[in-house]
């Protein structure tokens, strides 16, 4: 269908009443999100200018559209920003280029709200099917119990999709998997709630401490490594930034400088660095850092080290004034998580 001329669209009011009218303009594109734009029409007859209203879309792509890398928190990762022309135009479109590098993909953070009296029964259940899950969905990486911190009859599980679509078609897949269902109708009674978020890794931050920069490996050589009795302690470190799109870039930069002061001073190596992930769909300028610890004696050492890390003081007296609650857990893996 061709788009209309800024002559053919238009509103009316009559003498006898004044109505205010909307122009909402839903720009749908490759993203999880979907951006609006309102344009007031105001009075009198007054002629909405779909000019106008391009324009308006036309600062939306320009703000989301700074950086196609990874990194990129909000906006339209793939999409080019339009043309200063483009704006005055009746019609828009967009032109891929170059995707996420590969290997990237999302980290979905999935979190499970148990009943108290039948939580030993889910993890029971969810032992009993580990071999179910490893095989109708591969991308399954870690599951965290919370130890102190947060709701004790809670897990926090990571799950690794290629994109969306390969989310999709996995859920799919599960759904029709004869076993996985007799576990998902076993334990489907015993759930309060669930909730799923989309992260993305925080490349730079990785780069900078070294080891395995692509972070779905890098997790999964964590899960690989000999098996250690007992399990580790894993701490999970959120960050509520506020809201624009310059924080999570923001943060990331000045954590990649801070870091290394950080590693440094644990001259021990108590502590693992599993990832870094800033949020992409769900509660967004969120940033995850996760750690894995042998004891929690240990996770105290590395924390006390820390503090007299020069560059890293400096670092997060940088990132205060940008973030709007942070908190801190203390979990330990569960006894089917792939990392311990």
């Amino acid at each position: 269908m061709a788009s209309p001329t800024a002559d053919e669209v238009q509103t009316t009011t009559s003498s006898a009443h004044t109505t205010t009218r909307v122009l909402y303009a839903f720009v749908f594109v490759p993203s999880p999100r979907l951006h609006t734009v309102r344009v007031p029409t105001g009075h009198d007859g007054f002629r909405v200018r779909v000019k106008t209203a391009l324009g308006r879309v036309a600062d939306v792509f320009h703000r989301g559209t700074k950086s196609s890398s990874s990194s990129a928190p909000l906006g339209f990762r793939g999409m080019k920003p339009p043309a200063s022309s483009w704006a005055s135009a009746n019609s828009f479109s967009a032109t891929p280029v170059v995707a996420d590098p590969p290997g990237v993909g999302l980290f979905e953070f999935r979190v499970t709200s148990v009943h108290p009296k039948s939580f030993q029964s889910f993890t029971d259940a969810c032992v009993s099917h580990a071999a179910t899950r490893r095989r109708v969905e591969p991308g399954f990486l870690g599951s965290w119990r919370t130890n102190v911190g947060g709701d004790l009859f809670e897990l926090v599980e990571m799950i690794h999709h290629k994109c969306n679509d390969s989310r999709d078609s996995a859920l799919a897949t599960m759904q029709k998997d004869p076993a996985w269902r007799v576990f998902t109708e076993l334990t489907a009674p015993m759930l309060q709630k669930q909730s799923s978020e989309m992260f993305l890794p925080a490349v730079k931050c990785l780069e900078v401490a070294g080891g395995e920069t692509d972070a779905m490996l890098r997790i999964k050589n964590l899960s690989t490594a000999p098996a250690k009795t007992p399990p580790g302690v894993f701490e999970l470190r959120t960050y509520q930034l506020e809201l624009g799109y310059n924080p999570i870039p923001k943060l990331i930069e000045l954590m990649a400088h801070g870091l290394p002061s950080k590693l440094a001073s644990d001259q021990k190596k108590k502590g693992t660095l599993v990832g870094m992930f800033f949020s992409d769909v769900g509660r967004l300028n969120r940033f995850v850092e996760i750690w894995r610890y042998e004891t929690n004696a240990d996770h105290i050492l590395v924390r006390e080290a820390a503090r007299g890390a020069s560059k890293w003081r400096e670092t997060i007296g940088q990132i205060a004034p940008m973030v709007q609650m942070f908190d801190t857990k203390l979990c330990v893996p569960t006894e089917f998580s792939p990392i311990q």
